[in-house]
């Protein structure tokens, strides 16, 4: 589900260039197994999937499937 938030003013310049406020997140489980994937976006043009791991109480990243 997409969602927005205001930004505060970077402290520098040197942090503004490629800023975004709008933001994307989803995740589901991977049938068949106690993994799940995990993906983030910002302003369509960062960002990253993973495969996380669930066992004994405790998630872990087990491997990184994308970035952009």
């Amino acid at each position: 589900m997409p969602w927005v938030s205001a930004q505060l003013r970077p402290p520098s310049d040197i942090f503004r260039r490629g800023t975004h406020e709008f933001g994307l997140a989803a995740f589901a489980p991977i049938i068949g197994s106690n993994d799940y994937y995990f993906e983030w976006q910002f302003g369509g043009t960062h960002g990253k999937g993973f495969r996380y791991s669930y066992a004994d109480g405790s998630i872990s990243c087990s491997e990184e499937l994308w970035i952009s």
